[in-house]
């Protein structure tokens, strides 16, 4: 909501800003008055115009080899924000988990979970030791890599 990663260190009061976070988490904000909140106290716009055009090539960058049902959608509800491009609303936080779900695809997961599916109905990927399927990756899991924690019962 604070326009994430794009915020220049100042750009932002740390204070303020948790503030507002801890008073929405806690259900202390005015829901109907949050757009003019967050342009009068953290220039969201100016913030987001500025990104606009970096936001949109970086997605476009990274969705344009990746299959259209591993592109991630942001459902325009729940008072979304973001910058509408081609159908989608695009926000740092989609082009983050973009960047993991591509990791994924490109790791040959997505891939090998999908396979999974198909022929049991189910797949869970918990680390590459216990996941004896990981063995039709494109790339070899390496020992020291964080855990992938992915539970899949239906792949979109």
């Amino acid at each position: 909501m604070m326009w994430g990663c794009q915020d220049v260190e100042g750009d932002l009061d740390k204070q303020k800003k948790n503030a507002f976070y801890g008073e929405l988490f806690a259900g202390r904000v005015d829901r109907s008055n949050i757009e003019d909140i967050l342009e009068r106290d953290f220039m969201l716009r100016e913030r987001m115009r500025r990104t606009q055009k970096w936001l949109t090539y970086y997605y476009d960058t990274l969705t344009e080899r990746v299959p259209d049902r591993y592109r991630l959608p942001t459902a325009p509800r729940a008072g979304e924000i973001g910058i509408r491009h081609r159908g989608r609303i695009l926000s740092p936080d989609l082009i983050t988990y973009q960047n993991r779900l591509n990791a994924l695809y490109g790791f040959g997961a997505l891939g090998m979970l999908e396979h999974r599916i198909a022929k049991v109905g189910h797949a869970s990927l918990v680390n590459s030791e216990s996941f004896s399927a990981l063995e039709g990756c494109a790339v070899e899991p390496a020992k020291s890599c964080v855990t992938l924690a992915v539970t899949l019962e239906r792949l979109l």
